[in-house]
């Protein structure tokens, strides 16, 4: 019973409906220690969050949810959200999850504009 109670707190990565508790620890860790962040406030969080919760939250029959879960593309969204890049160079592929993320991340906040190349893999 112990056990049980322990393990309902853990998040994976993967739990949308326990992302903005599962992230607490990255997102303070982020305002405190790297100063992009310094500004950001709980609207910044929750928008960083839809975002996630936006890309996430449809599945598609059959295809492979990724290696990046929706943890991981928490602390790429808020990074794309205070550093506001012009582009982003992904060093490694494997699904191609994280980059069609960077890519809706992107377009979400704006950052994409037309004929400019904005993720390169």
């Amino acid at each position: 019973m112990i056990r049980n109670k322990l393990l309902s707190n853990i998040f994976f990565g993967s739990e949308l409906e326990k992302l903005k508790y599962g992230t607490v620890s990255t997102a303070s860790a982020l305002k405190n220690l790297v100063p992009e962040f310094s500004n950001f406030d709980d609207h910044d969080w929750e928008d960083v969050c839809e975002i996630v919760n936006g890309f996430f939250k449809k599945r598609f029959k059959g295809s492979f949810g990724g290696p990046i879960t929706a943890g991981d593309a928490f602390f790429i969204a808020a990074y794309l959200t205070a550093i506001k890049p012009s582009s982003v160079i992904e060093i490694g592929c494997c699904s191609g999850v994280s980059s069609a993320f960077i890519l809706y991340a992107g377009h979400k906040l704006g950052l994409v504009e037309d004929g400019r190349i904005f993720c390169i893999v």
